[in-house]
């Protein structure tokens, strides 16, 4: 398995069947950049899967008595490039954790593929005490790449000492398989 390091992350292996990759299955190319987010990339050793482990993706507001609003964005672009001559299905996993109290809160966008995803994090807050856990699947044609944009946003309003919002992405799992035939 290759690994590609940025800056200081922790690495998260990502178990694989062990089973023989067939000449025709689809792959990912390596090559996911970074914009001053820190992470590390582990592929499968079948290159059908990749985990993204971040050390700072991630935002918050202060916590204090303030005069205006507080607001923080972070935004983070990578691209899969699937190698396969055929159109393929890519299944995207995000991981991460969303605090807020007071007027603080949190929102979570993915742009991937054309299509926009806003995140239900107040389920989270809920229902999984902050853990989020969201899966996004995209069809991308046969010898095309697939762009995703992550964007953070968190704020509060003035005068609240007591209120906050945090988020953080953990993790980011992509998987290529071929397209399943009762989808083509």
């Amino acid at each position: 398995m290759r690994l590609q390091t940025r800056a200081v992350a922790y690495l998260l292996l990502l178990a694989t069947s062990g089973a023989a990759r067939a000449e025709d299955a689809p792959t990912l190319k390596r090559g996911i950049s970074s914009d001053a987010v820190q992470f590390e990339t582990a592929y499968s050793p079948d290159s059908q899967a990749v985990t993204m482990t971040f050390s700072n993706l991630l935002i918050h507001t202060e916590t204090g008595r303030g005069t205006l609003p507080i607001d923080r964005t972070k935004k983070f672009i990578y691209v899969l490039e699937p190698e396969s001559s055929k159109e393929v299905y890519i299944t995207q996993d995000f991981r991460g954790f969303v605090s807020t109290s007071g007027s603080g809160s949190a929102s979570l966008v993915i742009h991937s593929g054309g299509t926009t995803t806003v995140v239900d994090l107040q389920k989270a807050i809920e229902e999984a005490d902050g853990n989020y856990n969201t899966r996004i699947e995209t069809r991308v044609p046969a010898g095309h790449p697939l762009q995703t944009t992550v964007f953070l946003l968190v704020d509060r309003l003035p005068g609240d000492d007591d209120s906050s919002g945090h988020l953080t992405v953990d993790s980011i799992d992509a998987v290529v398989n071929p397209l399943p035939a009762e989808i083509r």
